[in-house]
């Protein structure tokens, strides 16, 4: 979770550095956006939700507007709780009624947009490997896929009931439904961090992040 909290608050990469990983010129105000759906939205914390350094974006069909109303509720106790605490919170949020309108309102309306981040569940990670080739032109977009690959070291396998919409099978395949797989050094390049190549071991499994590309 700190290398998700990291990767989707850090500001789009500016410039290079001998380090070797590109960083953000200071002042930089833009705000990264996480899209989710509202079952993802209410399973974080209330404590800690909308997630601060970020444009929450929810997915929600409700009409009544007790949604909205609830993430507004939320969003204004964050922001009081900064200002009694004497912070900065540049937290925010939004409620859209689909994917491609919550698109459009992102590229339309917000100067200041960073990267926009898919987090789930997995009905919205379908929708957006779904979106038309028309809104996917429109909007500039370069679709990619940041995975982190959780295995278990004593080689048990996990039981699950919710999974990606494409497989490994979908990735692997000859012509990989359009998605070609980047390199450690291109997917260091997207995070602004050093991702490496081969597994790490963190406690009881292992764990790789991969990228891919639409191509």
């Amino acid at each position: 979770m700190n290398f998700f909290a990291r990767v989707t608050s850090r500001p789009p990469l500016l410039e290079q550095t001998s380090s070797e990983v590109e960083t953000t010129k200071e002042g930089d105000r833009r705000l990264n956006a996480i899209i989710m759906g509202r079952k993802t939205y209410y399973s974080l914390p209330k404590s800690l939700r909308p997630l601060k350094d970020r444009l929450n974006v929810i997915i929600s069909r409700d009409e009544s507007g007790s949604v909205a109303a609830e993430v507004e509720n939320d969003l204004a106790r964050q922001q009081e709780k900064a200002r009694n605490d004497g912070r900065d919170d540049k937290r925010d949020a939004l409620v859209a009624h689909g994917l491609e309108v919550a698109l459009k309102q992102l590229l339309g309306q917000r100067q200041d947009l960073g990267h926009v981040y898919v987090i789930g569940g997995g009905e919205i990670y379908e929708s957006s490997l779904k979106l038309s080739s028309s809104a996917l032109t429109e909007s500039k977009i370069v679709q990619r896929i940041l995975m982190t690959r959780v295995k278990r070291r004593d080689g048990e396998e996990y039981e699950c009931d919710t999974f990606f919409p494409l497989t490994d099978e979908d990735l692997s395949s000859a012509d990989k439904k359009g998605w070609r797989q980047a390199g450690a050094e291109e997917v260091t390049g997207w995070v602004g961090e050093r991702v490496g190549e081969e597994w790490s071991e963190e406690g009881e499994v292992a764990i790789k992040i991969e990228g891919y590309e639409r191509a």
